[in-house]
């Protein structure tokens, strides 16, 4: 964790997904990346879930590997804890100009989404719930630049280059949103 630049055992956490301060998520090194995974870590670097590309037909995935037709494709992501459980779920709609993720809890309910606001220069995420905006995400060159500003009380994250991202614990919503 020391290498992304996560101060440990600042704030303890509750050891899960929710209730965590800081989580590191790591995409899992792949010569030809056909199923996107990641592992996401607390701030003691002990795994606390996983994420995995799900519902990729034999025909997708070929397609991927020959051609650049990838961002015009539908991507699902299943977040999962230990046990495997699916936590969240999260569906990146086959786009043309501007990227949209919506948000779903385990049960298929939609909790928010996370849509691209511009397509030039650093680009910004808005983060939304409940039909408002709730935060966003800046920056766009993966660089340590990258951070969120929340609209409410709502924590920060900072992406560190090539070796994780610290993503804050879901934040406490206003009362009549659910993020």
């Amino acid at each position: 964790m020391a290498k992304a630049g996560v101060q440990t055992g600042a704030e303890q956490g509750g050891g899960t997904l929710f209730s965590e301060p800081v989580l590191v998520v790591n995409q899992k090194a792949k010569l030809i990346e056909v199923n996107n995974e990641y592992a996401v870590y607390d701030q003691n670097g002990r795994q606390i879930a996983a994420v995995r590309q799900v519902g990729q037909s034999t025909a997708k995935k070929v397609m991927r590997v020959i051609s650049s037709l990838d961002q015009f494709m539908t991507h699902k992501l299943q977040v999962v804890d230990m046990t495997g459980t699916p936590v969240l779920a999260l569906t990146r709609p086959a786009k043309v100009m501007k990227s949209r993720v919506v948000v779903q809890d385990a049960l298929g309910t939609d909790v928010g989404e996370i849509v691209q606001e511009n397509m030039v220069g650093k680009i910004r995420f808005g983060l939304h719930a409940g039909g408002r905006k709730v935060g966003s995400i800046n920056g766009g060159t993966g660089g340590p630049g990258t951070s969120t500003s929340p609209t409410r009380a709502a924590p920060r994250w900072r992406e560190y280059p090539r070796r994780g991202r610290a993503w804050p614990r879901p934040c406490s919503p206003p009362p009549t949103t659910t993020w």
